[in-house]
């Protein structure tokens, strides 16, 4: 009788254990899931929370900020809460700048001001002077002001033409007490709504002088005020809280994982960043919750990947150090150089998510070369997921977001941002990026997508289409280019034999790819992995205006102006116009021409190898940046000789650099090749 008892008890109690789950039926799907979050309001709360973090009434999440720290410890919290494994908080030295607001003021009225990324503040009291207009903030525009010692210059932001770094520069060296910038109507790339405040990563120096922001109706007024009074004055105040890295500043990469079954260290990564500017609707919060809806999402349906799917938010995508030029992107750069080196050629494929569901955009995708085909496909096998707002894909990847210092370390990476080529002009980095600006259902089909190209990089023979690369790869190198710029014929030949010995080796690997057996997968991703980590660390290279380029291309580039100038310096009668004209596209020469020779000579300092700040610029195979500005001065005063002698010596210099650019590229594929034909 009681063991009987106790029997019925037992199967009681486990029914009612049982009941719950009973009543609760299957697991949704991940599409289900993705839908029952956005209904029941799960990312938007992500996104009210983050931005209710701020130590400004503007907002502000920068790097190491309390609001950013803050909000990495709420993202590890929501990791640990959907149940993922091995959370954490990994330090990046960074150096905080905290903002906790900025104005400008004169004749009676006061501004509300921001300011930028880096740039220190003023004394409690402000800065006081008179005003001068400095037009683009050329150091024409400033010869012509005189002296400026003591006073604040008003400057356009002429952001086509040069970033706020150079003016801040030469304002100090003319001994300037600071500069109010403000909307440029000859140059509206930013900012261009009539009330909007704008920031940026600046660049910036702390030997510079202090700058604020003023709005383009503001800007207008304060000009207007000083036509009608030359003898106007004005104070501006900036309250900035500074740490440095080396002080102790430091911000934090939160990362989560998804443990994968095979347990080979292999992963995926999918990223975002939490620090922001203003309240940051769409950059990066947005990207932020859709993130944590991916996660939540995979764990709500159960899903299994093989290989690890590893949760990165990142800070100090928008600005990470002050005194140096590459200093954006510095989390993420951090976390693939300097936290996890090894990742590289064990990750499969990272996604990095930036501007989530914004109304009225489309997915934009930007790739490196061999992902291109994939994404292509992926953009008509979910076509219904793209919408009527559609889709696009672009290579290579660009160098302002996180995607860059993990394909320039080696992986094969892909970037998804919504926003509409309006935005740039007007909402980019403005206290008008609200949650006003994200459409939830919009953006759940965003992480439906981006879940499917995730999968991509779980299953099967990794979808990586070496002929993709190859064919980039010839398209950007030019034989007669190459051979225009000087190059040896020997090197020339030697990578174009190597080029097409490495296209030939990925179009028969593709031509058997559907008869690889499945059995020799795990064994050829790892050699595909190896691959891919070669070319995009090998061939992912930075142009001197940033732009992602092949190592050889700005030198050869360079050395075509370079002959240019020349050629036309040794005519019979010398043609110095058409020199000069070459010259300025020559690096960033231009930059020499607009300011002053030491502001920029301390630019081109900043971008050497062994400057102590380099940070993911000392992955871009930079070029030379040869600064020919006393050349041109040698040009203008008539001395043609002296300069093309110069110029020649110079050549010669960035010749043998093109010939060692050349040699290492077939090196490269030269080694690839036969790993590329072991794949079978």
């Amino acid at each position: 009788m009681r063991k009987v008892t106790l029997v019925l008890v037992s199967v009681g109690l486990v029914l009612l254990l049982l009941a719950p789950a009973a009543l609760a039926g299957p697991a949704p799907t991940y599409d289900q899931a993705v839908d029952q979050l956005v209904a029941q309001g799960y990312p938007q709360a992500v996104e009210t929370y983050l931005n209710d973090l701020s130590t400004s009434p503007d907002g502000f999440r920068f790097a190491g900020s309390p609001s950013d720290n803050a909000a990495a410890q709420y993202l590890a919290d929501q990791m640990r809460a959907i149940g993922l494994s091995n959370v954490r908080l990994e330090r990046v030295p960074v150096d905080v700048w905290d903002f906790r607001g900025a104005s400008a003021a004169a004749a009676g009225r006061t501004l509300t001001a921001s300011t930028f990324g880096g740039v220190k503040g003023t004394p409690a009291e402000g800065l006081s002077g008179p005003v001068v207009y400095a037009h683009d903030g050329s150091a024409e525009e400033f010869d012509k002001l005189g002296s400026v010692a003591g006073k604040v210059v008003i400057v356009d932001f002429y952001s086509d033409w040069w970033w706020m770094n150079l003016p801040g520069s030469e304002a100090a060296l003319r001994g300037a007490k600071g500069v109010v910038l403000t909307y440029s109507h000859e140059d509206p790339a930013y900012y261009g709504v009539a009330d909007a405040l704008g920031s940026f990563d600046a660049t910036y120096d702390l030997s510079f002088v202090p700058m604020v922001y003023v709005s383009w109706e503001d800007g207008d007024w304060l000009k207007a005020q000083l036509a009608a009074d030359p003898s106007l004055s004005a104070t501006m105040k900036s309250d900035v809280r500074i740490q440095m890295a080396d002080k102790g500043g430091a911000g934090y990469n939160v990362v989560g994982e998804l443990p994968g079954s095979v347990k080979n260290g292999q992963r995926i990564v999918v990223a975002s960043h939490h620090d922001a500017y203003f309240r940051s609707g769409l950059d990066d919060t947005s990207a932020v919750a859709a993130q944590l809806v991916m996660a939540k999402a995979m764990k709500m349906s159960g899903y299994k990947p093989q290989r690890t799917v590893t949760f990165v938010s990142a800070p100090a995508e928008e600005y990470g150090y002050t005194n140096a030029y590459y200093e954006w992107i510095i989390g993420a750069w951090y976390a693939i150089t300097q936290a996890h080196p090894d990742w590289p050629g064990q990750t499969a494929g990272m996604l990095n998510l930036e501007g989530q569901g914004c109304r009225g955009g489309s997915m934009q995708m930007q790739v490196e070369p061999a992902l291109k085909p994939l994404i292509e496909a992926d953009m008509v096998a979910f076509k219904g997921l793209l919408g009527r707002e559609g889709g696009s894909v672009e290579t290579p990847v660009g160098s302002w977001s996180d995607v860059w210092p993990f394909t320039a370390a080696g992986v094969p990476s892909v970037y998804f941002g919504t926003t509409p080529a309006s935005y740039d002009p007007t909402i980019y980095h403005t206290d008008l990026d609200t949650s006003d600006l994200v459409d939830w259902e919009y953006l759940g089909r965003n992480a439906k997508f981006v879940f499917r190209v995730a999968q991509q990089f779980d299953a099967g023979l990794l979808p990586y289409d070496l002929t993709a690369r190859a064919d980039d790869l010839e398209d950007n190198i030019s034989v007669a280019a190459l051979l225009s710029a000087g190059a040896d014929p020997a090197a020339v030949t030697r990578l174009t034999t190597a080029t097409t010995a490495f296209t030939d080796a990925a179009a028969a690997l593709q031509a058997r790819r559907a008869q690889i057996p499945a059995a020799n997968w795990a064994a050829d991703n790892v050699k595909l992995m190896a691959i891919e980590l070669a070319l995009n660390k090998e061939f992912t290279a930075l142009s001197a205006w940033d732009d992602t380029v092949y190592p050889q291309q700005q030198t050869m580039w360079d050395l075509g102006y370079l002959n240019t100038a020349i050629t036309a310096l040794a005519q019979p009668n010398p043609q110095g116009d058409k020199a000069l004209r070459a010259l300025q596209n020559v690096a960033f020469t231009w930059n020499g021409e607009y300011f002053s020779y030491p502001v920029y000579t301390q630019e081109l300092s900043r971008h050497l190898p062994g400057f102590d700040r380099l940070t993911w610029g000392a992955q871009g195979h930079q070029s030379l940046y040869v600064d020919v500005i006393p050349q041109e001065w040698k040009i203008k005063a008539g001395d043609y000789a002296g300069a093309l002698a110069d110029l020649q010596d110079v050549r010669t210099i960035e010749v043998a650099d093109l010939d060692a650019r050349l040699a290492e590229m077939a090196q490269v594929l030269e080694g690839l090749t036969p790993q590329v034909m072991a794949v079978k």
